[in-house]
Parts: C-alpha cells; sequence; structure tokens
C-alpha cells in the first residue's frame, strides 16, 4: 500500500494553526482529535494528525506546535519544538503559517530560511487576513521567498479553499496515494495525570509520539496514531489526564477534561491506567472505571502501572483495597506492568485483541434463552409473590454487546433481577472485560405491533 501524503502546519505559536487544523478536517475528524484553540501560547504540545482529504485525494493533516528555531531553555518547549521541525522535514508538504495582523517577524524569518534550507515543498498561508489584503502587505510577506502564498481567514473560512488546491496540487503526480486502512476499533488510554500513558502509549506505537515528561499536564488534548497489528488496523489514542473537578484550574484544564472524555465516548476499547506504587484506587480511577463500562458501555481493561517500584506488602496492600470492588472488577481484567522495566508490556495488545473478539461476538439466541429458563427454574425469580417469566432473549448488537429480553411485565424487573441475568450470562459465557447491555420488552407490545 502506498504511504500516505503528510502535509504539517507549522509557524510560531498563536498563528491560527489549530483552528485552520479543525477548519481543514472539519468533515472529516472525531471530536477527540480536535485541537483546542485559545489564546495562549503553547496550547498545543503533542503532534495532533488526522486523515482528511481535498476532492477526494486523501492526506494526513499534522498540527504541530508553536515553533521558532531557537532553542528552549524550558524542556518541554524544546521538545515541542524539535518534534514540529522533525515532522515537517519528513512530510510531503509544509504549509507555513504566519500571521496576517501582526505581520512579518524576525521568527518567521527564520523558519522561511530553514524551510527554504531543508527543500520541503511549501504554501506560506498568511493567516487572519479578515479584511481585503493591502498591496503592502502581501509585499512583505512575498519578501519571504514562497512561490505559493495564500492569504486566508482560518476563522472565518476565507481562502481556505484555493490553500487546499495548492497543497494538493504539490503532491508528486508520478506516485498513487490510497486511504489507510479502516480501523477495526478504537482503544484509548485513560487515567489520571502522570500515571504514565503517554510513555505506554510511545511504547505500543513503537516510536516517541506524545511527549514524556514527569510534568502533570503535559498532554494536553488526545493524541491519535493508527496502528498495524496482526494484519489488522486500529487506531490507538493517548489523553490528557483526568482528575477530580476540584482540582481543575484554569481555562485549559477543563478543556483537557472534556477532550478525554470525548475520546471514551468514540472508542471501543478503554486501558485504564492506574499507579499501582500509591497501594490504593483513588475514588476518581474508581469512577472513570464506573463510567467507562457501566454508563458509556466500553470494554475496559485495567492496568497497574510501575509495578517496578512496589514490593510485594504494597501489591497485597492494593489487592486489599480493590477488593472492596469486586462486584465491579471481577467483570474486568486487571494486568500489572511496568513502562519503566517493560514488564508484561507484550502481553497488552494479545489482551486487547481477546477483548475486542468478546465485545464483537454473536452469541446464540436460543441457546442463552435455554440456559436463562433452566436457572429461572432452579432459581426462580419472585417479586412480592408474583413469579418472574423470562420467554427470550435475542442479541440484536455488539461492541457493546445488546440484548432483548422478553418479558411479562417489565414493572417487576429492576436493578436486581437485571444483575441476576447477567450474572447467569458471565458465568456460563466469556465476557470477561465487555459490558453488557439488558434491554426489556413486553410480550405484548411485540405482540401488538407485529415482531413477535
Amino acid at each position: 500500500m502506498s504511504k500516505l501524503r503528510t502535509v504539517t502546519l507549522i509557524g510560531r505559536a498563536n498563528v491560527g494553526k489549530s483552528t485552520l487544523f479543525n477548519r481543514l478536517t472539519r468533515s472529516k475528524v472525531r471530536q477527540s482529535a480536535k485541537s483546542m484553540v485559545l489564546d495562549y501560547e503553547g496550547v498545543t504540545r503533542d503532534l495532533i494528525s488526522q486523515e482528511t482529504s481535498w476532492k477526494d485525494i486523501p492526506f494526513e493533516l499534522v498540527d504541530s506546535g508553536g515553533t521558532t528555531l531557537n532553542k528552549e531553555t524550558d524542556h518541554l518547549a524544546e521538545e515541542v519544538r524539535k518534534k514540529a521541525l522533525k515532522s515537517v522535514e519528513t512530510s510531503d508538504v509544509a504549509v507555513f503559517v504566519c500571521d496576517g495582523y501582526i505581520g512579518v517577524t524576525e521568527p518567521d524569518r527564520q523558519l522561511a530560511r530553514h524551510l527554504h534550507k531543508i527543500g520541503v515543498s511549501t504554501v506560506l498561508a498568511v493567516n487572519k487576513m479578515d479584511k481585503a489584503q493591502h498591496s503592502a502587505e502581501q509585499y512583505e510577506f512575498a519578501g519571504l521567498g514562497f512561490d505559493h502564498v495564500s492569504f486566508i481567514s482560518a476563522l472565518r473560512g476565507n481562502g481556505v479553499k484555493e490553500l487546499l488546491n495548492t497543497v494538493t496540487g504539490l503532491f508528486p503526480i508520478d506516485s498513487s496515494t490510497e486511504t489507510a486502512p479502516e480501523s477495526k476499533y478504537r482503544l484509548v488510554l485513560l487515567g489520571k495525570p502522570n500515571v504514565g500513558k503517554s510513555s505506554l502509549m510511545n511504547q505500543l506505537v513503537g516510536k516517541e509520539r506524545s511527549i514524556v515528561s514527569d510534568i502533570e499536564g503535559t498532554t494536553r488534548e488526545a493524541v491519535s496514531e493508527q496502528i498495524e497489528l496482526f494484519k489488522e488496523s486500529f487506531t490507538l489514542s493517548d489523553t490528557a489526564g483526568v482528575r477530580r473537578q476540584r482540582s481543575v484550574k484554569g481555562e485549559i484544564e477543563p478543556l483537557m477534561v472534556k477532550s478525554s472524555l470525548r475520546a471514551v465516548e468514540s472508542s471501543d476499547i478503554v486501558l485504564l491506567l492506574i499507579d499501582g506504587s500509591q497501594a490504593r484506587l483513588v475514588d476518581q480511577e474508581l469512577k472513570l472505571a464506573f463510567w467507562t463500562f457501566t454508563q458509556k458501555y466500553k470494554a475496559l481493561i485495567i492496568l497497574v502501572n510501575k509495578d517496578d517500584l512496589c514490593d510485594e506488602i504494597t501489591r497485597a496492600s492494593f489487592d486489599y483495597e480493590v477488593s472492596e470492588y469486586k462486584f465491579l472488577l471481577k467483570k474486568v481484567p486487571l494486568l500489572r506492568i511496568s513502562c519503566e522495566s517493560g514488564k508484561n508490556i507484550d502481553k497488552i495488545m494479545p489482551k486487547v485483541e481477546q477483548i475486542w473478539a468478546r465485545h464483537s461476538q454473536t452469541l446464540s439466541d436460543d441457546k442463552m434463552t435455554l440456559l436463562i429458563q433452566d436457572n429461572m427454574i432452579h432459581r426462580p425469580l419472585f417479586v412480592q409473590k408474583h413469579r418472574l417469566t423470562m420467554h427470550r432473549i435475542e442479541q440484536i448488537a455488539t461492541a457493546p454487546m445488546t440484548f432483548r429480553v422478553i418479558i411479562d411485565n417489565w414493572r417487576w424487573w429492576g436493578d436486581s433481577q437485571r444483575g441476576y441475568l447477567e450474572n447467569v450470562l458471565r458465568s456460563n459465557y466469556d465476557l470477561e472485560g465487555v459490558p453488557l447491555i439488558l434491554r426489556f420488552k413486553e410480550k405484548r407490545e411485540l405482540k401488538k405491533s407485529g415482531q413477535m
């Protein structure tokens, strides 16, 4: 399969790259991959990428962090700078975004010289041109020496179509491009800040995509990567850390939380990372597990990271703490790992494949019906001395597995009765890690509608 063409947006901070990224991917991108837009420098840190297309020409668009050629004293800012420069060097086309309202700056001139030096095909996009361009402004930016210049407004969309025409026109004509294979499922890393999500992302992807740091909040947006494993393709996303509401501060962190939760909602399987060295499962992690599994119906695997920092006492203490929540945790797999030492990292993806097979399986309606009816003969259900009857159970969807349960009167079937049916299914089928949705329908209602 031919390599998908890559287009990288580059420019100094706060010139509108993320706004342009969101506009160019609007018809294709899922909400979880959107770039955050605020009037602060350094909001975008990781490389955010998304496949999109223009006039049936597919390409991958990459939004980089604010970039200059001057080495940064701040470690994270320097990582942002190096990743952005590396990305543009390996791109088929660079879109050099400048601020038309401010005009040409010295960092712009330095970046322009660098782009000319490395020889990458470049389109200069002069952004924030919300009003008619003046010849003086056009002359000023023409001085940067690029053959292809587009005056645009990423906010309003002015000039964006012409920009796309120019960008795709620079792709080599003699090399065909193909759309990347469709993802079989979407996998999301979730957890509190600084539990090792970015480190695990980098190990699973096989390259350094997320910036790894001990500073909380390094990952501010959901960073996605398409991976091929066992001849199958899936999408892996690293999310911003989710912390308790009272700990959320400033304008950026609420957006980080929203971005992470949106990523979960668009996912199929969630890897919930927990810091095992803390020897306990904190309230926020428990809420994330419940919310993911019982409210959003996502397949779930719990990864207890930093096992290299744990001794037997710490592990025993953790096991004792989580035993209190076995009513949920007995339904999901738990794997101890260490991103630092590599312990059990190789077991994660085989476990994910097992979970996906369960999440997308189809069970026999007849066998399930006989199984449950047999259990209800030996252990009948009563509500106010009324013996309950289950006529039939039918699977109507996968991922998540969804069942229609045909009964006499839905008023008798509450959480306890629902739990009874789920326990019967889980005791007789391999359903570890996958949620079950039970929808009750009265037999008489189905007869009236002609469905029985």
